[in-house]
């Protein structure tokens, strides 16, 4: 069993009921989900997972999201968050990042990489978050400024460094990023200089109590190097890191608060 707390960077949590932990998330018949393919700037195909939400009366476009997974993991690994999300309203686009699940070709493939050949796949990979983001921008439907980005792990640093580049990005979603690199390991740390870069953009951090007092201690450095003008809201899970994805409470969380942000109230 595991719960969530709430704060603002530096500030003090408050508990939230214990949820049970969730089955594998499984597609309905009546889920719309659509196989997709995207071909990235230096010719590289992606295969993904399209969430396209239920038109709405209004006929509103919807917002847009893009779901970042871990390295060496594909986009199942975000399948039940991707759901939430669509349900929601968001038009979702889960890919499998080059050299992973669907997107592994005969001379691109993660797990037969070392690891320095690792870390320069995943650099090549802010590639592919770019072109996810161009396909939904010309998508019809869709917000063309209205998207919102969510990673995990060493998915989080591709998300953050990628909002800092796309001015149509409302929202940044981190969920258990890595703050410390282990030895022997690609370098896929999220850093000061990535919060400080996003200069006030609303952003949303996940992270076990594990990783609670490294991610206050970032978040109020970056706060104060950015002069307060961080907009960084820190959710703590009871969970340990390998099982953050586990916390029932936390998909509903994260499209609460994505909500908020890419859907405000009218005369809010």
């Amino acid at each position: 069993m595991g719960a969530l707390g709430l704060m603002a960077a530096g500030g003090s949590s408050a508990s939230i009921p214990a949820a049970p932990r969730p089955e594998p998330a499984q597609l309905t018949a009546s889920t719309e989900v659509e196989r997709v393919q995207i071909e990235t700037e230096d010719r590289q195909v992606l295969i993904g997972s399209l969430y396209t939400p239920r038109r709405r009366a209004s006929d509103d476009l919807a917002p847009g999201a893009i779901l970042i997974h871990d390295a060496g993991a594909t986009r199942q690994q975000l399948a039940e968050l991707a759901e939430r999300l669509q349900k929601q309203g968001f038009c979702v686009l889960v890919p499998d990042l080059r050299g992973h699940g669907e997107s592994v070709v005969a001379d691109i493939d993660y797990g037969r990489e070392d690891v320095a050949g690792r870390e320069r796949m995943w650099a090549f990979a802010a590639r592919d978050v770019k072109a996810c983001a161009a396909y939904l921008h010309d998508l019809d439907g869709v917000h063309s400024t209205n998207l919102s980005l969510i990673g995990y792990r060493a998915g989080a640093v591709l998300a953050t460094r990628h909002a800092v580049r796309d001015e149509n990005v409302r929202s940044l979603v981190v969920i258990e990023p890595m703050l410390e690199r282990a030895e022997g390991s690609p370098d896929f740390v999220l850093t000061l200089e990535d919060l400080r870069k996003l200069g006030g953009l609303p952003t949303f951090l996940s992270v076990s109590k594990d990783q609670q007092g490294g991610a206050t201690r970032l978040c109020n450095a970056a706060t104060r190097a950015s002069g307060g003008g961080e907009l960084i809201e820190i959710c703590v899970s009871k969970y340990k890191a390998s099982q953050v994805l586990e916390d029932g409470r936390l998909p509903s969380l994260v499209s609460k608060w994505m909500m908020e942000q890419a859907l405000p109230k009218r005369g809010g």
